[in-house]
């Protein structure tokens, strides 16, 4: 069985179409949540706002587009392919300290892309929290 909601279906409506006011004055969820919380005495708070937002569809998530030949790769087969055009292929007769000391470079530069990466997705994943 549900909660009851402490708010009338007036007061529900009210904030909803004060909610599609603030979002077609060019506001974003969260400012629209604010200024329509900020107008009621003892009106609902500002997740309850988000709340009715959300379930309503209000304000659309942006959508990220993907480019196709990376959808398609893993970043470690790009990038294997970037590194075959650009580097000539190892001969046989390369000291294996050589090898080892330029695998150990390029491990190095992949640990920190995906560092980076991994900081990218994490901020990305809270700007779509706001907005599912």
């Amino acid at each position: 069985m549900p909660f009851p909601t402490p708010y009338s279906p007036e007061t529900r409506s009210t904030a909803m179409e004060l909610l599609v006011q603030a979002r077609d004055d060019g506001m974003n969820q969260n400012q629209a949540a604010i200024a329509v919380a900020g107008q009621f005495n003892n009106g609902p708070a500002v997740s309850t706002l988000h709340l009715w937002a959300k379930e309503a569809k209000l304000f659309a998530a942006p959508t990220i587009k993907k480019a196709k030949h990376q959808a398609t790769r893993s970043p470690l087969q790009i990038h294997s392919v970037a590194v075959k055009a650009t580097e000539p292929a190892h001969d046989h007769t390369s000291d294996p300290r050589d090898v080892a000391s330029t695998l150990k470079q390029e491990n190095q530069t992949l640990r920190v892309q995906v560092a980076s990466q991994a900081k990218e997705i994490k901020a990305l994943r809270g700007l779509v929290s706001l907005y599912v």
